[in-house]
């Protein structure tokens, strides 16, 4: 029965888009040790000075006001179910890499932040790719 709803979702043009990419995404936060998620990372965020825990998903390339610029596009998850949440676009020399696994930031998430871990290593930024 799940195989034949799951067949409709995935015949249906629009529906297939978004059922394809939060099944990934569901995907993903089941499985923390499978390394979907991307690199833990740190960026500034909502606003200067608060920093907010993500995963980078790809590197691309904007064109603001006429001028290429390199992007790090991160997920944001939102608490407590990491399968929400907010994607940014963020200067590479802003988004620092973890000393964190993509499971204890995935625990650190869902607990709503009580299951920190002592300390949050955070690297120099990373000027590469994702």
């Amino acid at each position: 029965l799940f195989g034949l709803g799951e067949l409709v979702f995935v015949r249906t043009p629009l529906v297939r888009a978004v059922y394809s990419a939060a099944k990934q995404l569901v995907q993903a936060v089941a499985r923390p040790d499978e390394k979907q998620l991307g690199r833990v990372v740190m960026i500034e965020y909502p606003r200067n000075g608060m920093y907010s825990i993500g995963f980078a998903a790809a590197a691309t390339r904007v064109a603001l006001n006429g001028a290429p610029d390199d992007r790090i596009a991160v997920f944001v998850p939102s608490t407590p179910t990491p399968v929400t949440g907010n994607v940014v676009l963020v200067r590479p020399a802003d988004v620092y890499d973890l000393d964190m696994t993509t499971e204890e930031a995935v625990k650190y998430m869902v607990s709503g932040g009580f299951a920190t871990p002592p300390r949050i290593t955070r690297s120099m930024p990373r000027m590469a790719e994702v």
